[in-house]
């Protein structure tokens, strides 16, 4: 019950506010399935973010994600289970390219990350995102992460996850 209730609680908060974006990027992908993710950032420009993914095929996909510290739209290959190969647009009109992973680390827990190449203001910069994600059920989970880009501010970021 107290799973529930905290749940409850956190989405009415984050459900509050008007702009929310994408905590971490999965590599799974599984045709007509995604996941929706809403985030605050405190410190950010609009302090939440919202983010989505869709899959296309069993291993391709589009993601999405809108609010600090960055947007972006992007394909998703998945490798295997655990590692995908994305890429795409970031909004400061530069194009990104990344391995992302996660791993179980225990019983409804799971480390993940992406690290790419992004080339902002025509200079190479890394785009990172690193954290945890624990699920609470099968289809709904809460995540914590650093994600940022080298040539600008890191942001923390923590919300949850749907699964559909």
């Amino acid at each position: 019950m107290k799973k529930y209730l905290t749940l409850v609680l956190v989405l009415a908060f984050l459900l509050t506010f008007t702009t929310s974006t994408q905590a971490l990027v999965e590599p799974t992908v599984n045709e007509g399935q995604g996941y929706f993710t809403v985030s605050l950032v405190p410190g950010g420009d609009t302090g939440f973010s919202i983010g989505g993914d869709f899959g296309i095929t069993n291993t391709a996909g589009i993601f999405g994600e809108i609010g600090d510290p960055y947007s972006r739209l992007g394909l998703k290959y998945q490798l295997s289970p655990e590692f995908a190969v994305t890429g795409g647009y970031v909004v400061d009109n530069s194009v990104f390219l990344g391995l992302n992973t996660s791993i179980p680390a225990a019983d409804n827990l799971r480390i993940a990350g992406e690290l790419g190449l992004v080339a902002p203001d025509s200079d190479l910069a890394l785009m990172y995102q690193a954290g945890v994600i624990y699920d609470l059920q099968q289809n709904i989970d809460i995540r914590a992460s650093v994600n940022g880009i080298t040539s600008d501010t890191n942001r923390f970021k923590l919300g949850f996850g749907y699964s559909f």
